[in-house]
């Protein structure tokens, strides 16, 4: 089926390639020298970013753009932003966006149609997030400006002059505030045949560029922990049902949330230095795999997976039709959790300890302040009620903590200001709240950044008293 699609493609492309004669030049606006950061505050923000708004460029930022990677800057002698070996200005970039194909003019500074038709993906090569962003700019070296084109010195120096004009692109976006990533997985041979280059233009590298997501756009969050990286990886559900919330009274409900609340479930991914880590996996609908994709790991880097608890929407994703999604994961359960669903009647669930029989991890979870880990920079902290094992996981890293609480809360604007409201799905509702109040003690009193599955995004944040029985919850940024 993917051949077919992929046929169909360069089918639908060679037939757009032959109107790229109907397309027009597009004239790019004077750059904008006055805009942006200095230089060391966009070597600051200087990062690459995978979640992209769907919306184009406007023209000026285009213009900005293009002129910042390699236009000219000083017109008398023709010398341009990005330097060259031998000032032989080796590097065309072509800019692929939904409508076409074109070649940037830097003397001219416009853009030269070349083909007709969305080559995206030939950009993407299976990352759907480059499909998204309205813009890939394409470095093309052009070796034969170099004299001999087969030398590997000269393929070695084409390739570092690509770099050089990758960081500029990179560093502009930085400054004005572009989402960008640099890439150098892109289909070279079709894109060879797409822009007709010939055979001494070598493509280089690709830069992805657009507006950053909004907040409901992105389900990717990515936070420092010490020397670890924690990824929150959401789900988007849907508005929640107020019937579920066990305790409130209609005035709360008024107070917290009178226009009702949106439902999400994450999972979180944890990245050590010899480790990929994921804290449950969600609904199993998808899109734990595009998230996870979008960070450039596979299910099969996957080492070690944690189970908060194991209602459905924490462990959907271990499972795809019948067959565990991460083969070589061992899977942590506390064993009370264990012991609870080998009594239950839950298929999903029997299902799920069968196919990880072989990798299943169990243990029994540490206490609020006790050092035993799980594994190295995890800790497991009880945390019952919500089911009998339901476990938080305390990460460290050098002096940084984080606690993933897993569902001590489902409705932050309720329960932050009234801990003692429970949810008509806990277990044992009493014993819910009690470690409900005791974590938010914990957490408040010691500092700790919390992390949890139904918490809006980034679902990460700070815990502060509010000065009576209740807590605040402030969002990391």
């Amino acid at each position: 089926m993917k051949h077919l699609l992929f046929i169909l493609l360069l089918v639908f492309n060679a037939c757009t390639t032959m109107s790229a004669q109907q397309m027009e030049p597009i004239k790019l606006n004077a750059p904008d020298k006055t805009r942006g950061s200095v230089v060391m505050k966009a070597f600051a923000d200087r990062h690459s970013e995978r979640e992209f708004s769907e919306k184009k460029l406007s023209l000026q930022d285009l213009s900005d753009l293009l002129w910042a990677a390699c236009g000219i800057n000083r017109p008398e002698k023709n010398m341009i932003t990005a330097p060259s070996a031998m000032n032989r200005q080796d590097i065309d970039v072509y800019v692929i966006m939904q409508e076409g194909a074109y070649l940037y003019d830097p003397k001219a500074h416009e853009l030269q149609p070349v083909a007709a038709g969305d080559f995206r993906p030939l950009i993407a090569v299976g990352q759907d997030f480059v499909n998204k962003a309205p813009v890939s700019l394409l470095m093309v070296s052009e070796l034969s400006r170099f004299g001999d084109a087969n030398n590997a010195g000269t393929r070695m120096t084409g390739a570092i002059d690509g770099g050089i004009v990758s960081q500029n692109i990179s560093l502009v976006c930085a400054g004005i505030g572009l989402a960008n990533v640099p890439r150098t997985s892109m289909n070279r041979d079709e894109l060879a045949k797409v822009l007709k280059l010939t055979p001494t233009q070598l493509p280089i590298i690709n830069n992805v560029v657009g507006y950053s997501a909004t907040s409901e756009d992105k389900t990717v969050f990515t936070f420092n922990v010490g020397q670890f990286k924690l990824s929150t990886l959401a789900e988007k559900m849907g508005p929640g049902n107020p019937k579920i919330i066990l305790g409130a009274t209609p005035e709360m409900i008024q107070k917290y949330i009178p226009n009702g609340w949106q439902v999400q479930v994450n999972a979180f991914l944890l990245q050590t230095s010899d480790k990929n880590i994921l804290f449950d996996t969600g609904l199993g609908r998808g899109d734990l795999s595009k998230n996870l994709k979008s960070l450039d790991v596979t299910p099969e880097q996957i080492n070690a997976i944690f189970i908060t608890h194991m209602h459905g929407d924490h462990i959907g994703g271990l499972l795809a039709n019948g067959q565990k999604v991460f083969p070589n994961a061992d899977l942590y359960i506390s064993q009370s959790e264990y012991d609870y669903w080998t009594t239950q009647e839950n298929k999903q669930a029997h299902d799920v300890l069968d196919a990880y029989k072989s990798h299943l991890k169990l243990f029994k979870p540490g206490t609020l302040g006790s050092q035993k880990e799980v594994l190295k920079g995890v800790q497991a902290i009880a945390a019952p009620g919500h089911t009998p094992g339901h476990t938080a996981y305390l990460i460290k890293s050098r002096d940084s903590q984080l606690l993933v609480w897993g569902d001590l809360t489902h409705v932050m604007a309720v329960q932050m200001p009234h801990p003692e409201i429970a949810m008509t799905y806990d277990s044992d509702s009493k014993q819910a709240i009690a470690s409900r109040k005791q974590i938010l003690e914990f957490v408040a009193k010691n500092r700790i950044p919390v992390a949890g599955m139904h918490v809006a995004s980034p679902a990460v944040g700070d815990i502060k008293t509010n000065g009576q029985e209740g807590y605040v919850f402030t969002e990391k940024k």
